[in-house]
């Protein structure tokens, strides 16, 4: 009960995060995630736990080259329970910043429901740097995972209006 009382507050601290990541198969994976407040969680994951990763890699990325942009949250990969979410912020190291994440239910929904273009400059060999908002569903209790620009090996971009001014506030 104590434990699902927890999860309850961090909920409510935690409505939306915002996510970037960049990762190359063979090498780490970096990131952070960004809450409404202004606190960053940075991570590293080392070449070793990515190799044992690299089929859950391939295959999110399959999906999301796959993926029907209408159908965002579709992929296993999009969705995460919340004490799957807040164990990961536990492992991150955190700092304080300047940026700041204010995301409405109006620009969480035209996100979701933007359509995920192909942008058509692909560099092969790249890595990919993927950029997402997340936010909490509380039906079905997950975080689902709102794509707002990949870009590297495959360079995709979400249409909604508020993304290139996200984007240019949240990368630093």
């Amino acid at each position: 009960m104590q434990q699902e009382n927890n999860i309850n507050l961090l909920v409510q601290k935690f409505i939306y995060l915002y996510q970037t990541e960049f990762h190359n198969v063979g090498f780490n994976t970096r990131g952070f995630y960004l809450d409404g407040s202004g606190n960053q969680y940075h991570y590293v994951l080392p070449e070793k736990e990515i190799k044992v990763n690299v089929d859950s890699i391939i295959k999110s990325t399959i999906a999301m080259l796959d993926a029907d942009s209408s159908e965002w949250f579709t992929t296993a990969d999009d969705n995460t329970k919340p004490t799957d979410l807040f164990r990961n912020l536990n492992l991150c190291s955190h700092k304080a910043s300047s940026l700041k994440l204010k995301l409405t239910t109006e620009i969480i929904e035209d996100l979701a429901s933007s359509p995920i273009i192909e942008v058509e400059q692909f560099i092969m060999d790249a890595g990919w740097k993927t950029s997402y908002i997340l936010f909490y569903h509380a039906e079905l209790d997950v975080y689902k995972r709102i794509l707002l620009a990949s870009c590297g090996n495959t360079n995709k971009l979400n249409t909604s209006i508020f993304t290139d001014g996200l984007l240019k506030t949240l990368t630093p």
